[in-house]
């Protein structure tokens, strides 16, 4: 009677321990793809569960043979192995199971017997969905094998910003094969609406690691896409070092990552990577460089007029990454002729401006801040650390800003965006102010939502909404950007002659020449993706010069402001003054006015300016 006590408590209680584990692994939302998944845990727990459970049964059965201790302890254990593995395949014996719970106590036997029924039930339908899991995961590599003739886009997850990306690519291209992996049992259940909308788009979905499965059998004629969109960044570091030493060797192979930490940017600058184009993805980054190549005009559009020329005068609320790298942007972006700069940010944290201090030390300098030096950037950046939106010393401080002509508002989340955003324009419109209003907000149902939003008074809000999944995660954006292409021209431009060199060489150029050109042009292509600093720089110079382009800057002007800007870019990249030049130090000789620089570097000025 005891062994039965004792061994219906244990498996009792492994079975809720168990079954517990497992519920909690199917609701981590950024689980590594494991051998012990939740489904497998599961069987796993039922099976010690009905094996504790079977064990003094059988004991009790074989209490009658004429056995030694040691062989009735392994033919215990060997049979209730064996009928455990029975209840999972539907072969098991309850007739036989119930006679030998004693019945001298009738709530055991009650509890007992109904215990052993509800392990009957649930063990085949665990089999059940085991088998079905297996099919379907066969069922995607057969499918994914059909498709070797075309083009291949693999993800390595599954969220709203990959599944919305891989919606675009197959509305531009239905022939294109799109594949999902990583897709385990926790993330079935937690995203069980976006694994259906995906397959209803006939994508397929692997469980296996994006690492784990072979593309070695596709068409080396066809593209191949690697897309890291983790929202772990060191997984898709991870991710992307493993297929590059596996891929490095295939042509037309493509690797995006998503990633903003500097480990990921110093692995993927220094990896060896051979045929595969990498580039690396910065999500917040992207939305800033887009809206102002795209939108960015209206600054210079909503200024100001003043004695002394146009004042364009932006409140940033939120200092985040995203806020803090629009912060950084509008520093060099807005440099133009005849306009002045004002930045006011606010961010709850007390140590947000210390924070940006030590990672531009001379962009918030009082050298350069708010200080105007002939031939030198100018702009005022004003940060209030440690102010919450909705405190009183945040709405004394923008009832302050009368001549605010702009606002962004990025807290890093959609609800606290639209609010702040909405609350904004209750505090200008009660100090009959009308600034442009932005407010970041990724969901596109809300986005629509709020369209020409207005109140009951039919007055409108005319709040912007911007960073929605469709404008960002889509093949225009990711793929094939147009500011991207713009930006290459301009990091190609710096590889070439003065016009009057191009006429000369055009004429005397030798075949060994062409080929020494065609080289250098293949490695500064290879160089503007490898290396952030390239990247960045070559973007940000394709921005103001399509801004210039709009503000009509005059041509004689184009060179002098050129250095204006890269000498404030330079300075919100965190680099100083000094000599010798020391990229590791972020220490540059250049930063200096557009008259001392050298003729050579002035030529320089002159190419970008005109290319």
């Amino acid at each position: 009677m005891i062994r039965f006590q004792v061994c219906f408590s244990l498996s009792a209680i492994l079975l809720v321990v168990g079954l517990a584990g497992a519920f909690r692994r199917s609701k981590e939302k950024n689980a590594v793809a494991k051998l012990l998944t939740p489904l497998y845990l599961r069987i796993l727990t039922v099976f010690c569960a009905a094996f504790v459970l079977l064990f003094p049964v059988y004991w009790e059965a074989l209490s009658e043979e004429p056995l030694c201790i040691v062989p009735r302890i392994l033919k215990s254990i060997l049979l209730s192995v064996y009928h455990t593995l029975c209840l999972f395949f539907l072969n098991g014996d309850y007739t036989f199971l119930a006679e030998q719970v004693p019945r001298t106590c009738g709530l055991l036997y009650n509890a007992y017997t109904v215990y052993i029924a509800v392990l009957f039930v649930f063990a085949p339908f665990l089999t059940f969905n085991l088998v079905l899991s297996l099919f379907k995961n066969v069922s995607a590599m057969l499918h994914l094998l059909a498709g070797r003739n075309r083009e291949l886009y693999v993800f390595s997850a599954l969220n709203p910003q990959s599944l919305t990306l891989a919606k675009d690519l197959i509305a531009n291209d239905k022939t294109r094969l799109m594949v999902f992996t990583d897709m385990t049992d926790q993330n079935q259940e937690t995203l069980s609406a976006l694994a259906e909308e995906a397959r209803r788009n006939k994508m397929i979905l692997l469980k296996r690691d994006i690492c784990a499965v072979a593309y070695e059998f596709h068409s080396k004629k066809k593209k191949l896409y690697f897309f890291l969109l983790s929202e772990d960044e060191g997984k898709n570091t991870a991710q992307a070092l493993s297929l590059l030493n596996r891929y490095k060797n295939r042509e037309k192979t493509h690797l995006y990552v998503q990633s903003t930490d500097q480990e990921g940017e110093l692995l993927l600058s220094s990896a060896e990577k051979g045929n595969v184009e990498v580039r690396r993805f910065d999500p917040d980054r992207s939305l800033i460089n887009r809206f102002l190549y795209d939108s960015g005009d209206e600054l210079f559009s909503t200024a100001r007029d003043t004695a002394d020329g146009k004042l364009i005068s932006v409140v940033l609320v939120g200092l985040g990454r995203c806020g803090s790298n629009l912060l950084k942007s509008l520093s060099w972006f807005c440099q133009m002729d005849g306009y002045h700069l004002q930045i006011t940010a606010f961010d709850q944290d007390p140590l947000a401006e210390e924070m940006l201090r030590v990672q531009c030390p001379e962009l918030l300098s009082d050298q350069y801040n708010g200080v105007s030096v002939p031939g030198e950037a100018e702009y005022h950046i004003t940060i209030h650390s440690g102010i919450a939106v909705g405190s009183q010393a945040f709405a004394d401080a923008i009832s302050q800003l009368s001549d605010a002509t702009w606002v962004f508002v990025a807290l890093g989340d959609d609800a606290k965006n639209i609010e702040t955003a909405a609350y904004l324009r209750m505090l200008f419109a009660r100090g009959h102010r009308s600034p442009k209003i932005k407010a970041i907000v990724q969901s596109s149902e809300k986005k629509n939502a709020l369209h020409e939003l207005k109140n009951f008074k039919g007055q409108r809000y005319e709040i912007d909404f911007i960073g929605d999944l469709e404008s960002s995660w889509n093949e225009n954006t990711i793929l094939n950007s147009e500011l991207e292409k713009k930006a290459l021209g301009i990091h190609l431009s710096w590889g070439e002659q003065s016009d009057s060199e191009k006429e000369t060489s055009e004429k005397t150029e030798t075949e060994e020449e062409k080929r020494k050109k065609a080289e250098l042009e293949k490695k500064l292509k290879e160089t503007f993706r490898k290396y952030e600093y390239n990247y960045r720089s070559s973007i940000a110079s394709a921005i103001h010069k399509k801004a210039r382009s709009a503000c009509g800057i005059p041509q004689e002007a184009l060179e002098v402001l050129e250095h204006k800007r890269w000498n404030v870019y330079m300075r919100s990249e965190g680099y100083v003054f000094g000599e010798p030049r020391d990229d590791l130090a972020k220490v540059h000789s250049l930063l200096v006015h557009y008259d001392e620089l050298g003729e050579d570097e002035k030529e320089k000025d002159k190419r970008i300016v005109t290319s």
